[in-house]
């Protein structure tokens, strides 16, 4: 994620919900970036477009 500001307002506001909702996973959905954002609400994890479009849902 290349712009901080951008950044920090999408983990904030995905740590926020984490902490309300115990059964929510964060995830960012990038261009190219992959990882993991370790917050006090859990993990974020992080995955490019093309790979989030090919995981299957089972």
């Amino acid at each position: 994620m290349t712009n901080a500001h951008t950044q920090k307002r999408e983990i904030t506001a995905l740590e926020q919900t984490m902490h309300r909702m115990s059964d929510v996973t964060g995830t960012i959905i990038t261009l190219r970036e992959e990882g993991t954002i370790p917050t006090d609400a859990g993990d974020i994890n992080v995955i490019p477009a093309w790979k989030w479009a090919l995981q299957s849902k089972n």
